[in-house]
């Protein structure tokens, strides 16, 4: 690789960080000024105690700065990554899918951070990160302004807030545009590898089967092939990472679909 081309990589690389991080901390400081009026101009309704976690109760700074992210959902997942599954059939806990609460204890054991901090950490890192792979995506598929509109459109849409907050949606935007960018390159080792935790993430994650494997086509141009087929194996760790969690809940839970069915708790 020539002195030029390192360098040329090098200016894109630090360009599509900045855009990244430019739209990145444009959403995060207006999420975070929506949330602190939100907080002042409605009753604070106490969150429900779920998956054997309680909110603490913060000071007001605290509640203002982070505890106004800790509602709903948000309590399955920490209590998740802090106390794992309860698999009786009181428990929903199962209906939600394991890798972000995984990702969330791994940063804890880590770091030592508290729940919430990890959470939140992983959320934003997360978004940040993906918000980076898309710019690099729609750059190759069309040019630099172009991007960076789609990132704008992308987190200034109303329901992105959720990026922001402990929810799964960051990680799997991260994940999905992860392996639709490898496949495009037609790395689809990675791509797989991608989609395989994207289904651990939230179970449609399985959809990405679809999309890839038209890529996969397109760039096989009827040529199917070993090399062609050993890229195909890559995209098959999408349903085997399915598979494997409908066997893993079928042990557990007796009930393979045990992630749907509990969805009926809602």
């Amino acid at each position: 690789m020539t002195l030029d081309v390192r360098r040329n990589l090098k200016l894109d690389f630090g360009y599509s960080a900045r855009v990244a991080i430019k739209v990145f901390l444009t959403v995060r400081i207006l999420a975070s000024v929506i949330a602190v009026l939100g907080f002042a101009s409605f009753p604070d309704k106490p969150a429900i105690a779920q998956a054997g976690y309680d909110k603490p109760l913060y000071g007001k700074f605290t509640q203002l700065a982070l505890g106004v992210w800790e509602q709903a959902d948000s309590i399955w997942y920490i209590g998740i990554a802090k106390n794992g599954y309860d698999y009786s059939s009181a428990s929903n806990s199962v209906a939600f899918m394991p890798l972000y609460p995984m990702v969330v204890r791994g940063v804890v054991l880590v770091t030592h951070l508290p729940w919430l901090a990890a959470a939140l950490l992983v959320s934003n890192l997360t978004f940040l990160l993906g918000l980076f792979l898309l710019f690099e995506l729609a750059s190759q598929e069309s040019n630099a302004e172009t991007a960076e509109r789609t990132l704008w459109y992308f987190a200034l849409f109303p329901g992105a807030i959720f990026m922001l907050a402990p929810y799964t949606e960051s990680l799997f935007f991260c994940l999905a545009v992860l392996a639709m960018g490898s496949a495009r390159k037609g790395r689809f080792w990675i791509a797989g590898c991608s989609g395989a935790l994207l289904v651990l993430t939230r179970n449609f994650g399985a959809a990405i089967f679809i999309p890839l494997t038209l890529e996969w086509l397109r760039q096989s141009r009827g040529a199917i092939n070993r090399q062609a087929w050993l890229k195909m194996a890559g995209i098959l760790l999408v349903p085997m990472s399915l598979g494997f969690w409908l066997y893993y809940s079928n042990q557990v839970t007796g009930d393979a679909f045990g992630f749907l069915h509990h969805h009926n708790g809602w």
